[in-house]
C-alpha cells in the first residue's frame, strides 16, 4: 500500500513538471487494462488480448532497429506445458512459443521478474521518423502527452500458464550524431497478462530406476488418461498427457478436487504412494508437480511401450513446480 502510494504521488510530480510530455522511446501497452501501481506495469486479466509495441518518432531517434518483444513466465506462474500464441507485425501467420529460455533476455537489465523463463522474439524495424501512427504515452493518470511513430499491435493467447510479462528493447538511430543507442520501455511502461482462473497440472513418466522420483533421464509418457473428480470420486473431466507427458485441468473454479490416473495394463504406479492427489485450489493460478509415475512390468503378450521423450523442462523448472504443489 505505502509503494502503491508513493508511485501516485511521484507520478503526479512526473505529470505537474512537464517532463511527461517526452513520449518514451519504446513503450507497450494493453488497450482496456488497468494500472497496477504497485508493479507500475499495465494489467489485463484475459486470457486473448491485443498487445502494442509503440515506437516514438523524437529529434534523436528516426529508426529502431534490433527490436525484441521478451516474452516472460515469471517463476511462481511457470508450469510445463506454458503456451503463448502471438499473430501480428512480422507474425502474421502466428507464431507459438513452447521452448522457454531461462535467465535474462539481452537488452534488458536484471529487474522485477528476471531471471525467469523467456523467450525473445524479433520484430520488425521502425521507421519511426516516418510513421503516421499517434503515439500516447500511457500514464494512468493525466495527460502523458502524445507524437506521431509506428504502433505494432498483436494478439495473445496463452495457456497453461496464470501470466505472461512482456518488455520490449531496440536500438534507436540518432540522426544528429551518427550513432545507435540501446533502447528499452521503461518499467513502468511494461505490459502484463494475469489469469483470474486457477488450474492443475503434472507430468506422467516412467519411473525406472522404481524410486517414486521424477529423475531428468526418466522419459515421459504420452496417451495417458487422467481424471478430476470431486471429493466423492464423480468424474469431471478427462484428459491425456501430451507429447511431453503433461497433463492440464485449466479454468476451474476454488475448491477441492482429486486427480487420479487410468492405469494401463503391464505397469504398476510408484507415485504417488497414496495412488491420487487431492487438490485445494483457492487462489488464481496454476497448480503444478501433481505428477504419476509408473513402471512396466513385461508380461507375456504385451508389448514394449515407446516411452514420449524427455520432458522439455530444465531443473529449475522442476524445482519451481515442486515449490508450488499442494498437498
Amino acid at each position: 500500500m505505502e509503494r502503491s502510494i508513493m508511485a501516485k504521488v511521484a507520478l503526479m510530480v512526473f505529470l505537474m513538471t512537464g517532463a511527461a510530455h517526452a513520449v518514451p522511446a519504446l513503450q507497450l501497452y494493453i488497450p482496456g487494462s488497468t494500472y497496477d501501481y504497485d508493479t507500475e506495469t499495465w494489467v489485463s486479466t484475459d486470457t486473448s488480448s491485443p498487445l502494442q509495441v509503440l515506437g516514438a518518432s523524437r529529434p534523436n531517434q528516426s529508426v529502431i532497429d534490433d527490436l525484441y518483444l521478451h516474452v516472460a513466465i515469471p517463476q511462481d506462474q511457470w508450469s510445463v506445458g506454458a503456451t503463448a500464441t502471438l499473430s501480428g507485425p512480422g507474425y502474421e501467420s502466428g507464431v507459438t512459443i513452447s521452448d522457454w529460455d531461462f535467465g535474462t533476455p539481452d537488452g534488458i537489465s536484471q529487474h522485477g521478474i528476471y531471471d525467469t523463463y523467456y523467450k525473445s522474439l524479433q520484430l520488425p524495424t521502425m521507421d519511426v521518423a516516418g510513421g503516421t501512427d499517434v503515439v500516447i504515452d500511457h500514464v494512468p493518470e493525466g495527460d502523458g502527452g502524445s507524437t506521431t511513430g509506428v504502433i505494432y499491435e498483436y494478439m495473445v493467447d496463452y495457456s497453461g500458464t496464470s501470466g505472461l510479462h512482456f518488455d520490449v528493447s531496440g536500438l534507436s538511430f540518432n540522426p544528429n550524431s551518427g550513432n545507435w543507442l540501446p533502447r528499452f520501455a521503461p518499467y513502468s511502461h511494461d505490459a502484463e497478462f494475469l489469469s483470474t482462473t486457477a488450474g492443475i497440472t503434472g507430468i506422467k513418466w516412467h519411473d525406472l530406476n522404481q524410486d517414486g522420483v521424477f529423475d531428468l533421464d526418466e522419459p515421459t509418457l504420452e496417451g495417458w488418461t487422467i481424471n478430476l473428480e470431486t471429493l466423492d470420486g464423480d468424474l469431471l473431466m478427462a484428459t491425456e498427457t501430451d507429447e511431453h507427458g503433461v497433463y492440464l485441468f485449466d479454468d476451474l473454479e476454488f475448491g477441492t478436487y482429486i486427480v487420479t490416473e487410468v492405469l494401463q495394463p503391464g505397469w504398476e504406479q510408484t507415485a504417488p504412494e497414496t495412488g491420487y492427489y487431492t487438490v485445494h485450489l483457492d487462489s488464481e493460478g496454476i497448480l503444478g508437480g501433481y505428477d504419476f509415475g509408473n513402471y512396466y512390468i513385461e508380461e507375456p503378450g504385451i508389448p514394449i511401450p515407446e516411452p514420449a521423450g524427455l520432458a522439455l523442462v530444465g531443473f529449475a523448472g522442476l524445482i519451481a513446480l515442486r515449490r508450488r504443489r499442494r498437498r
